[in-house]
This record gives C-alpha cells, structure tokens and sequence, in this order.
C-alpha cells in the first residue's frame, strides 16, 4: 500500500482523490490495531532517500495525527 500512496493523486479526477484517501484510511485502521509496528514502519522509509517514499511516509504521519486522536499505547 505504501508505493500506492506515494503516488499523487490526480486531483482532475475524484476517483483517483478518493481512493487515495481510502489508502490513508486503511493506514489509519492498521494503526488504531497496532500503531506502533505501522509508525516502525513509515519512520523506516526515510532513510530510503528516494523522495516519493518520503512524502508517502509524511502524508500517512500526517494523516494520523489529523484523524487518529488520541490513541493509547499498549504498555
């Protein structure tokens, strides 16, 4: 899911905008089961270098921190 979200979406055409949110949803309900592993495993694409992976690893850090709320850890 990750190199689909690092693609952007075409904002011309809903059906791409929509389905990129749905890719971020899919990120946050991943999360909200197990937030630690999917944060392990959008920090570990930074050091990729490659730009696109970058920015899919923000959007998704930033889809959680404007949908997510707060989220309790498990101790």
């Amino acid at each position: 899911m990750h190199p689909l979200v690092c693609r952007p979406p075409d904002f011309r055409n809903p059906a791409t905008v929509r389905n990129h949110n749905e890719l971020l949803r899919c990120f946050e309900v991943l999360a909200r089961y197990n937030l630690e592993t999917v944060l392990t495993f959008a920090i570990n694409r930074f050091p990729i270098k490659e730009p696109n992976a970058i920015i899919g690893s923000l959007l998704i850090l930033r889809h959680f921190v404007n949908s997510m709320g707060t989220v309790r850890c498990p101790d």
